[in-house]
């Protein structure tokens, strides 16, 4: 099916989806993000989390990225329901993981998170040669 084929169909199909706007949709609004905070010494980390816990969230750096996990499951003799989250994010190469970060923080479903920086040398990426 190409573009002409498409128009045929749904004469508006492109101007339509420009102007979707995804924000405004429950579907992808449910999607949270991550706030970063980048001062001189360290990191802080914030993303709304409302609904669960501290117990239903899991936190843990593996591999270069931050993985945050919640759920959530309630059950009563006529329903079930079940709350999950999970999101990995990139972190930056300049974090210390091997200094003892501060604990997280949950709090009216914000959770935080702070680590350190370590110093990371500039690298020149100059090199002089030597003429013989």
């Amino acid at each position: 099916m190409t573009d002409k084929d498409i128009s045929v169909i749904w004469p508006n199909f492109w101007d339509d989806i420009m102007l979707f706007d995804f924000a405004k949709d429950p579907f992808f609004s449910n999607y949270e993000t991550m706030k970063v905070n980048s001062e001189e010494n360290q990191y802080t980390f914030q993303t709304d989390l409302p609904g669960f816990s501290k117990e239903q969230i899991n936190v843990n750096v593996k591999e270069g990225f931050l993985e945050i996990t919640a759920k959530q499951e309630e059950k009563t003799k006529t329903s079930f329901s079940r709350k999950d989250f999970s999101q990995r994010y990139r972190l930056p190469k300049d974090i210390d993981l091997e200094q003892d970060s501060k604990p997280a923080k949950y709090e009216n479903g914000v959770l935080e998170l702070v680590f350190s920086k370590k110093q990371i040398p500039e690298k020149s990426d100059e090199k002089q040669i030597k003429i013989e």
